[in-house]
Formats: structure tokens, sequence, C-alpha cells
């Protein structure tokens, strides 16, 4: 460093170095670390399988006002048009009530999702239709069901417009439980909101393509709305695409992933095909 003191980030512990003449450490300067054990070992993941520095891939997910311009380093191992209304819960009068072949449809496929909900175990699932009121009710119903376990949610729109609607949808049950992270915000109100993630103060998280990051500790559902869009890939280094990014981060902390789109996309038409995601076709 040349006798310059430099800002890095503690990604792990190694009992020894072959690093000779290290530095010591001369101020922590956060009471609590930015990124979560698992999040770091996400970056790690991406770093190797876009092909981008580990450094660099920690540049883009820590915050700006809190951004550490890293030094090279090597570290092969770490630490452990209008919006649609709000859907309602179907309400019952206590008279026989004949379902169509839509609704029956819908029922099945929400119990087949709260099943693997209450599983806690890493299982995707692709809902497949353009009702937008029947895939928010499937969220809702999600949203809750992970709320009560005492656990968090990252829900991922890939446009502006879209986070939008599903924003003004969200608050209107979980406005003080949740944050948004827009183009309009600041920097200095987005490190503010992480912070507030950080400290567990909301259990929701909304936001576009880098969102997938946010430090949520106790998470136990991503959602993926119109996962076929190719905004989700990110142009600059890392070139990430925040599907399949949060495809692992779900396998890593061993959660559900709810994706959903109108055209899905050929991947997890094929990984629907090989049984390894699960499908709800709603129309």
């Amino acid at each position: 460093f040349r006798g310059k003191v430099t800002t890095g980030c503690i990604v792990g512990f190694l009992a020894k170095s072959d690093v000779k003449n290290l530095k010591d450490i001369q101020q922590i300067t956060d009471k609590k670390p930015l990124l979560t054990p698992q999040v770091i070992r996400l970056t790690k993941w991406i770093s190797n399988y876009y092909l981008c520095s580990w450094e660099k891939t920690l540049n883009y997910v820590i915050p700006k006002t809190r951004k550490a311009w890293l030094n090279k380093f090597d570290i092969t191992d770490i630490s452990p048009p209008n919006s649609p209304r709000l859907p309602e819960d179907d309400k019952s009068s206590g008279n026989e009530i004949k379902l169509s072949e839509e609704e029956v449809k819908e029922r099945t496929h929400l119990k087949d999702i709260e099943n693997i909900i209450n599983n806690k175990k890493f299982k995707t699932v692709l809902i497949r239709g353009n009702d937008f009121n029947s895939r928010m009710k499937i969220y809702l119903k999600s949203i809750r069901k992970t709320l009560k376990e005492g656990r968090q949610t990252i829900i991922l729109a890939p446009t502006e417009s879209h986070l939008s609607e599903l924003s003004a949808l969200l608050e209107k049950e979980f406005k003080d439980n949740m944050v948004v992270f827009d183009e309009k915000i600041d920097q200095k109100a987005k490190y503010q909101k992480w912070i507030k993630i950080r400290n567990s103060q909301v259990n929701i998280a909304l936001g576009m393509r880098s969102s997938i990051f946010v430090p949520l500790d106790r998470l136990g559902l991503i959602i993926v709305e119109r996962e076929h869009s190719s905004l989700y890939k990110e142009e600059r280094s890392p070139r990430y695409n925040a599907r399949e990014v949060a495809l692992k981060r779900a396998e890593l902390e061993d959660i559900p992933l709810i994706l959903s789109s109108e055209t899905p996309s050929m991947e997890s038409y094929w990984n629907v095909h090989e049984n390894k995601f699960l499908e709800a076709e709603l129309n």
C-alpha cells in the first residue's frame, strides 16, 4: 500500500498466511458487517461464474456511500396501463360456491406453493400466466406465510414501471415493513435503506436487479416477477443475470424461489421439462 491507509472488506479469516509483511487493521468502520456471510458467498460465486474479480464484484454490491475501492487481493477461503386493484382474500358467506375451472386450478397452485413455503427448503416454482391479479394473490399469500414464520422476502421487478406497480399494491398491506429501491433515490437514501435492512427493521425488500444482494439475514423467500425480462442482465461488470443469481442465492440459503412470467425464458422451460422447477399454470 506504500504507506497509505486503504479501506478494505473482510470476507473471512485464515489461521495463517504465506503473505509477508501483513499490515494491521487500524479501524473497523462499521458496527455491523454490511454483508451477510451468505451474500459474501454469493459474491464469490458470481466472481467465479461470471469471470469477474472478487473485489470488483464486492465493489458493485456494497452501497456507494460505504464502498471500499478494494485493492487486489487473493483469498481462497471464506467464512461460513392502471395499476390493478389489490386482490382480496376469498370470502365465503356460508353458501355453496361453484368455482370455475380457473379458480380450482388457482387454489390448487396456492396449496402447492404453500406446501413449498412450509417446507422451508430450496425449491423453484415457475408461475406461468398473464393474469397479474392471480400472480399477486400468490405473492401475497406466500409473503404472509413467510413473515408468519419470522422470515424475510426479496421481490425483484425488471423495470421502474413494474416496480411502481408492485410497490403500490404491496404497500397497502406491508408499508411499514418494507423498503423499495427505485431509481429515484439518491445514494445516501439507498444506504440508509440498506442499513435498515441490515438491522432487521424491515422484512421485505423490493427493487430491480441489484436488490438481489440486499443483506437480509433471515431470508425465507425470493420472488422474481417477469423472470424472462432481458433487463435482469447487467451490462457492466460483473455481467450477471439477476434471475440466475436469485436461483443461486435461494440454493445457498436453502429457501423457496418463485419465478413468474407470461412468456417464460427458455432456461426456465427447460428446468420445468427436467423436473427441476415446479410449474404452476394460471391460464
